[in-house]
C-alpha cells in the first residue's frame, strides 16, 4: 500500500501530497486543492493520528518520544 497523506494547515490554502515511502512533499495544484477545500475541513480518513506542532516545539526538533501527548493539546 502506498502511504501518502494530504496535509492542509489552517489558514492556508494550501493542500500538500506528503509520499511516506518516497520521503517527498509537494503542493498539489491550487484548483485542486480549492475543490478539496470546497468539500469541507476537516477530512480525517485512514490515519490512526495527526497533530500539529510549532517549528520550534520539541515534537519537531526530533523530541517526538520525549513528549507527552497531554503537553501537546
Amino acid at each position: 500500500m502506498t502511504k501518502v497523506v494530504l496535509l492542509g494547515l489552517p489558514g492556508d490554502r494550501a493542500v500538500w501530497m506528503v509520499d511516506l515511502d518516497q520521503k517527498t512533499v509537494s503542493q498539489i495544484p491550487q484548483d485542486t486543492a480549492d475543490k478539496i477545500d470546497a468539500a469541507g475541513r476537516p477530512i480525517i480518513k485512514g490515519v490512526d493520528y495527526a497533530v500539529a506542532v510549532e517549528q520550534n516545539s520539541q515534537v519537531a526538533a526530533g523530541k517526538f518520544d520525549t513528549v507527552e501527548f497531554s503537553r501537546l493539546a
